[in-house]
């Protein structure tokens, strides 16, 4: 009997530790993905892909990403990078306790820009 409990809360701490290493993937992947749009000649696809990137290597699926703005130009002066993802598409078990929840990630940097001469 007190096996079957053990099991049950092992379980149930390995969702909950799977839970926050998402929410904190996306976090990361905001921020890096913010990074790459910052520095002079980036584009949306280079912020695109680094946030990709991130997701993928911990196997977070099926996410959002939002980037603004859109064109980078000469006139935007911050980069901010919502990534969004349902927590029922990537846990590892059933989401029973985490249904419905979606966890995101945001981060806005401000943009380098190079000097004119």
């Amino acid at each position: 009997m007190t096996a079957s409990v053990l099991i049950v809360l092992f379980f149930g701490l390995l969702e909950v530790a799977r839970f926050h290493m998402v929410r904190h993937t996306l976090d990361q992947a905001a921020y890096e993905g913010a990074r790459a749009g910052i520095v002079p000649g980036a584009s949306s696809a280079d912020v695109q892909a680094q946030v990709d990137s991130l997701l993928a290597a911990v196997g977070v699926r099926n996410a959002t990403v939002s980037i603004t703005p859109t064109d980078f130009t000469q006139a935007a002066s911050q980069v901010s990078v919502l990534v969004q993802a349902n927590y029922g598409d990537n846990s590892w078990a059933s989401d029973r306790f985490f249904k419905g929840v979606t966890l995101s990630g945001q981060a806005t940097l401000d943009r380098e820009t190079a000097a004119v001469n």
